[in-house]
């Protein structure tokens, strides 16, 4: 191992303890803070088994006021995940985009060893260069019209539910693989909307969206069909969505092993 104090390794070198104290301004918290700024995250994957993009963040004042400090701090600082005793990965810069100390938050995401009383709640992290996928042609609308169609379709979903007498939360901005949280007594649906301009079902689920689908009984694919013209709306589980409809990889994301 190698021990750095000024530049960051080379992607995947692994460092000491020692090392990582430099690059990331030392401490025990996995956010590690300098002067109000935070300088770096060392994460565990045993207590994160979704990380880098999902970390769950204990309870504590401390802690809570650090990962909100990390979304809005909004740049991205240099993740380290621990690969074993006094060894860390350097997997990357990553930026916060979300933070949600909301309990059905908390409790999508819960897996492993993690308990809710034992979770404030959830960062969701993005690399510093995201790359995104063209889906423009073959069906597909430029980006101003999807969003055009977007906004139609999660407005009707929206008024369904309500007509149905479930109490609507937007959950958009967060990430979470889901759009909106929809809830009437101890009835509880993680709604994933996709809207589209063609008679029938055409659509992209992300990683985040199939990972929660498979793992939540409570989730929910709604499909706007004709969303700004004459919408129909279809609802599947994620069995469903699985016996019906087939899956094409539109690209691969690849890492040194």
């Amino acid at each position: 191992m190698l021990g750095f104090t000024n530049n960051m390794p080379p992607l995947h070198q692994v460092v000491d303890t020692q090392a990582l104290a430099g690059l990331t301004a030392g401490g025990t918290d996995f956010i590690r803070v300098k002067n109000s700024v935070v300088k770096g995250i060392a994460i565990r994957r045993d207590l994160n088994p979704q990380a880098p993009e999902v970390v769950l963040v204990g309870k504590g004042p401390q802690r809570q006021k650090r990962a909100q400090l990390f979304v809005n701090q909004a740049e991205p600082v240099p993740a380290f995940v621990k690969r074993n005793t006094d060894e860390w990965e350097y997997i990357g810069d990553y930026k916060a985009v979300s933070y949600s100390e909301s309990p059905e938050v908390v409790a999508s995401y819960l897996t492993g060893k993690r308990t809710a009383d034992s979770v404030a709640g959830v960062l969701i992290l993005d690399p510093a260069t995201t790359q995104t996928v063209s889906v423009v042609g073959g069906g597909f609308p430029d980006s101003k019209t999807r969003k055009a169609i977007e906004t139609a379709a999660v407005d009707y979903v929206w008024t369904i539910l309500e007509d149905r007498g479930y109490k609507v939360e937007d959950r958009q901005p967060e990430n979470q693989g889901f759009d909106l949280l929809a809830v009437k007594g101890r009835m509880r649906l993680l709604v994933e909307v996709k809207g589209t301009d063609l008679p029938s079902p055409r659509f992209y689920l992300s990683r985040n969206e199939w990972t929660v689908g498979l793992r939540e009984q409570a989730w929910r694919l709604f499909v706007v069909c004709s969303a700004r013209s004459n919408p129909r709306l279809l609802e599947y589980t994620a069995q469903e969505v699985q016996n019906r409809f087939s899956f094409d990889a539109l690209t691969w994301a690849c890492a040194a092993k």
